[in-house]
């Protein structure tokens, strides 16, 4: 038991160490975005390796911010929601799943 406690604070570490360089990875993804639009516009100056960047960036951000964000909120999978609607779902939790089944009961 205490091996599988261990192996979740260190999965908990790295995930909080992940959200703290995605932030970088923000600003990175600012400044590239700045340096497009003020070389367009200044310099009548455009890539597409700008936009290509922003793109990738963005992209890292979300898939790598998603654990992060998920370990600081209680993620689960609440099976009353499923079955008995919007009305049982715990909205405080960002990461909760719901099922594509519980949309389709309500029409």
């Amino acid at each position: 038991m205490t091996f599988w406690l261990g192996l979740s604070r260190a999965i908990d570490a790295t995930n909080r160490r992940v959200g703290l360089a995605v932030a970088w990875l923000v600003l990175l993804m600012t400044l590239v975005s700045a340096a497009n639009a003020i070389s367009r516009k200044v310099f009548s100056v455009s890539s597409n390796a700008f936009l290509e960047v922003q793109w990738y960036l963005f992209a890292a951000v979300f898939l790598l911010a998603a654990g992060s964000r998920c370990s600081r909120t209680s993620m689960y999978v609440s099976t009353s929601s499923t079955l008995a609607g919007p009305s049982a779902h715990d909205s405080r939790s960002s990461c909760s799943a719901r099922s594509a089944f519980s949309d389709r009961s309500r029409r």
